[in-house]
């Protein structure tokens, strides 16, 4: 009825605090990597969430298939870090064919947890009749504990005219569309995660971009380089489901101005 009262009645338990830390399952990562990640202290306040924070840390390294993070009963409780590498190479593939780009096939290749610090080095190819791609990259985990970096490297040729293309032009009566285009570069990002559920990027491109029209070799080079800030707000309970509950936001600013390297002002967002 509208006179409802709501009354709590809260029995105490013991005061728990954390005592030692124990990690397990390490192979061959560094144990400082692991604990720079932890932020719980002897005699601070046990509270489960913190536990549960530190197992999202640990995760988001790269480093780990899993991370679980237990207290014992009693106080001081000792606080058991069990994690499982995951395996050094990854290797994967994918071949592909249609009428219009012909066959192609990509090969990603990747080295982790590099001198047990979680480092990883990576590489890719792709090649087709009309595209050739060649990409390397370089990642660090938990660069100051709130982010990790990934320095990059890249080179593309792409000289597919799509059907799309011709179909367009002809219907217009337009010079034919699309064409040659050429590009290498290299990129610097920093993702900050202390934010979560909110992740911040940021971080400076710069690509010399080569194109000429179809059938001809009369090339117009141009220079980009600008920084990029995006951030991405993901509370989806379940990725692969169709049906999870949350909400996935993305948002991304790229200015590249003259100062920075580019050959006339961009600026674009998404």
């Amino acid at each position: 009825g509208p006179n409802l009262q709501l009354v709590f009645r809260v029995n105490e338990g013991p005061r728990a605090v954390v005592g030692d830390i124990v990690v397990k399952g390490l192979q061959r990562t560094r144990e400082s990597l692991v604990r720079r990640q932890v932020d719980l202290k002897a005699g601070d306040p046990l509270d489960p969430r913190r536990l549960a924070e530190v197992e999202r840390r640990l995760l988001d390294l790269g480093v780990f298939s899993r991370a679980v993070v237990t207290a014992s009963d009693g106080t001081p409780a000792t606080i058991t870090i069990d994690v499982t590498e995951q395996p050094r190479y990854l290797v994967a593939y994918d071949a592909r064919y249609n009428q219009e780009e012909g066959g192609s096939g990509l090969v990603d290749a990747q080295r982790d947890n590099l001198f047990g610090k979680g480092w990883s080095l990576g590489g890719r190819y792709r090649l087709g009749k009309d595209i050739q791609e060649e990409r390397a990259s370089f990642h660090i985990p938990s660069l100051f504990r709130g982010g990790d970096l990934t320095l990059s490297a890249f080179q593309l040729r792409d000289d597919l005219v799509t059907a799309q293309d011709r179909l367009i032009t002809q219907e217009f009566g337009l010079p034919p569309a699309g064409g040659r285009v050429h590009q290498r570069g290299f990129e610097v990002q920093q993702a900050l995660h202390f934010l979560h559920p909110l992740e911040v990027l940021y971080g400076y491109e710069y690509r010399r971009v080569r194109t000429a029209p179809p059938m001809s070799d009369v090339w117009t080079v141009q220079d980009v380089g600008g920084v990029n800030i995006g951030a991405v707000l993901d509370t989806r309970d379940a990725v692969l489901v169709s049906n999870a509950r949350g909400l996935f936001l993305g948002a991304n600013v790229e200015l590249a101005p003259k100062a920075l390297g580019s050959d006339f002002n961009f600026l674009k967002g998404f």
